[in-house]
């Protein structure tokens, strides 16, 4: 059973039809707060079946639909004569051109409202069509109250040709304040879009400008003017090529016509000149916008190419000294007499010097595709060394250092020494171990020859120093056997004097003299001592005596 307008009591009947369950529910939910009547319809053929059933006073209806387009539908709702007096707006989630606008009024269409909007803008705009709709059901009941009082009113002019009248005053009447809402919220939104504009503009943290074929400048914005250190006014008009340092120019002009030829933009470094000796690098990148909707008429005519100039002077000088001490740690590395590696924190090999091949007999791309290398030509005496030594630095993070061997893959056997160190970034956070390993094997049998060197002096010395006690020993025994030779000699020549002189007094005396028994005692101490004198010519020639 259809509902007569005349039973709705008054209120507002309005058919949301939108197949997007979160914009249909957030719409109604809105228009049911404000007090209308709301329906809902999904598709096409629902909204025509809900119109028929409860004539709308409105019709809020999407553009596209997952049956039909909006506008076949508006048709089809315009071609029933009882819904001739219901408005219908199309509502679009898109900006859709105006040439869809013509056919979507030219079936029928009331007007228009554009997504995204605002829940108080909607309700404005639909307020705007709910008075003309009442304005309009005025009219008509007042027409038809003159046509009925009338009877022999003109009957050229019927009481349908009055009422498409009346609905047609209405439309127009619905555009004009809807225009004029319209006009009013574009002012508003435009100053407040001019004011971003300018904002944004000419605080960028960028330059922009505006170059027109000859390369001047016809806008510009305040941040390239800070960067040329020149007032805004001056800027404009101005060759851009004035500011870039002469040794750049060539480039500049070289390279601008490619702004035409590649619309979607280039890049150059460039340096901006600004005072005597202060220079900016900038990376200039420019476009030539291709769609007209993005730039004004004057601008498509003249063909201005849009440039933006961002500082990178102070990361091109952090790029210069990064590239430098990169080609400085390079040369060390890769020229390195050691062999230097780099381990992340979780023992990973993430560099190998090249000195590793003459160290080790095997490449940097080996190490680093078999992480238990280095294990497995250790030499197998050194093993537990070297364990604990990768324990130690692994676990507790402190420098160590150890001798070890290893084994080369021609099966030679060279010694090292290997050095590491815990590496901490500015935080304080461990991010690794630097080591270092020195081929010591030259060093090493140079060291063990000086220590067998050594010894064998230490030998030859001793021996030495034995040879010349036993000289020094003959020697003073060669002394002390020429020096009791001499005595020997001198005290047998005493003794003979004394033996003769106390024979020939013995001789001048009768044994029974007193004296004479004194005289014989003389000459037998005196053969005594040549007997004693005898024995040290026997210890001087080295002789063999019996001591007693």
């Amino acid at each position: 059973m259809s509902v007569n307008p005349s039973d709705n009591g008054g209120h507002i009947r309005i058919l949301v039809v939108d197949d997007d369950p979160e914009i249909l529910f957030g719409t109604s939910r809105t228009l049911a707060k404000s007090g209308y009547e709301v329906l809902e319809a999904k598709t096409g053929e629902e909204a025509l079946s809900m119109a028929i059933q409860h004539w709308p006073d409105l019709v809020l209806l999407d553009c596209m639909l997952p049956d039909q387009e909006g506008t076949e539908v508006c048709a089809k709702i315009k071609a029933i004569p009882a819904l001739m007096n219901t408005m219908v707006v199309m509502i679009s989630g898109v900006r859709i051109n105006l040439e869809y606008q013509l056919q979507a009024f030219s079936k029928g269409a009331d007007g228009y409202i554009a997504r995204p909007i605002g829940n108080q803008e909607l309700l404005s705009q639909v307020g705007a069509f709910v008075r003309i709709q009442r304005r309009g059901n005025s009219l008509r009941q007042r027409a038809e109250t003159i046509a009925e009082s009338y009877p022999r009113f003109d009957s050229n002019l019927n009481t349908d040709e009055i009422q498409r009248l009346i609905h047609e005053f209405q439309v127009h009447q619905a555009e004009l304040e809807i225009q004029n809402d319209e006009v009013h919220r574009t002012q508003v939104e435009l100053e407040k879009s001019r004011d971003r504009y300018a904002a944004l503009y000419h605080r960028a943290p960028v330059g922009y400008a505006s170059l027109d074929e000859a390369a001047i400048i016809r806008e510009a914005n305040q941040t390239l003017s800070t960067m040329v250190d020149t007032p805004l006014g001056q800027l404009i008009g101005s060759p851009f090529s004035r500011w870039i340092s002469e040794t750049d120019r060539p480039m500049f002009h070289s390279f601008f016509p490619t702004f035409y030829r590649y619309p979607k933009g280039k890049s150059l470094d460039l340096h901006l000149v600004h005072g005597p000796e202060k220079k900016t690098i900038i990376s200039l990148q420019g476009n030539k916008p291709e769609h007209q909707d993005t730039l004004t008429a004057a601008n498509i005519r003249s063909g201005l190419i849009h440039v933006v100039a961002v500082d990178v002077t102070h990361q091109r000088q952090a790029e210069k000294n990064l590239q430098e001490s990169e080609t400085r740690y390079r040369i060390v590395a890769e020229n390195a007499f050691n062999w230097e590696f780099w381990k992340d924190a979780e023992g990973r090999l993430q560099y190998s010097s090249p000195s590793c091949m003459r160290i080790t007999g095997h490449s940097a791309d080996e190490f680093m595709q078999d992480p238990d290398l280095m294990t497995k030509i250790v030499h197998p005496e050194d093993m537990q060394k070297w364990s604990s030594h990768e324990a130690l630095v692994s676990t507790t993070h402190v420098k160590g250092k150890l001798t070890f061997r290893l084994i080369l893959p021609d099966g030679a056997i060279r010694w090292m020494t290997h050095e590491c160190h815990p590496v901490y970034d500015e935080m304080g956070r461990y991010i690794g171990i630097r080591g270092s390993t020195t081929d010591i094997s030259s060093q090493w049998f140079t060291e063990q020859a000086m220590k067998d060197s050594e010894a064998r002096f230490r030998t030859r010395t001793k021996q030495a120093e034995n040879a010349r006690k036993l000289l020094d020993e003959e020697l003073k025994m060669e002394s002390e056997g020429r020096l009791a030779n001499g005595v020997a000699h001198d005290f047998n020549n005493l003794l003979g004097i004394i033996l003769g002189h106390a024979e020939m007094a013995m001789d001048q005396v009768s044994p029974e003299h007193p004296i004479h028994a004194g005289l014989t005692e003389i000459c037998k101490a005196a053969n005594q001592s040549a007997n004693l004198a005898r024995k040290l010519l026997i210890f001087a020639r080295r002789q063999d005596i019996d001591l007693k």
